[in-house]
């Protein structure tokens, strides 16, 4: 399940937090930027914990109730 995040911080700079199920989605992400002539400055990778995972499942269950 992708999940999208977008933060503006100012008019000059707005972040973007992609959550992939499959990596290769990343470069069809970057892809879409560079064709916008947007600028990448920095990748961040962020690993998922138990905890997250198990938060994710139970919020989930909640929702779909």
């Amino acid at each position: 399940m992708e999940q999208v995040a977008i933060e503006e911080g100012s008019p000059e700079q707005t972040s973007i937090r992609v959550r992939l199920e499959e990596s290769r989605v990343l470069y069809e992400v970057i892809g879409i930027l560079e064709s916008n002539h947007s600028l990448i400055e920095s990748i961040d990778q962020e690993q998922n914990n138990f905890e997250r995972v198990f938060l994710e499942i139970v919020e989930g269950g909640v929702q779909g109730a």
